[in-house]
């Protein structure tokens, strides 16, 4: 998968004292679904958020990020398999999808 700027990201995750990266969805990457509804309806909207579409999980902590990282194993690159990708590209927008979101 390639990063598209403000629709795919690149997310590192320190986890056992490693940083690994992944391209997801920028969806993916709410770790807490019932804060992020709760934001909204205090702006006035009434949203809520599907948690199957994040693997049954409304809340990514402790107790679930290994099931969470079991789920997007699919999406993990390597360093140097993002390098690759950048040197790839010759516009500068395309580039700029290749900065870590988060």
């Amino acid at each position: 998968m390639k990063p598209i700027y403000a629709e795919n990201i690149i997310v590192a995750i320190k986890s056992c004292g490693c940083i690994e990266w992944y391209i997801l969805d920028k969806d993916y990457c709410f770790l807490d679904y019932p804060k992020l509804e709760e934001a909204y309806r205090k702006k006035g909207y009434n949203d809520t958020f599907d948690d199957d579409s994040r693997f049954g999980i409304k809340v990514v902590n402790e107790l679930s990020k290994t099931q969470f990282l079991d789920h997007i194993k699919e999406y993990k690159i390597t360093a140097e398999e993002l390098k690759k990708m950048l040197m790839k590209e010759s516009d500068y927008n395309d580039k700029l999808a290749y900065n870590p979101s988060i």
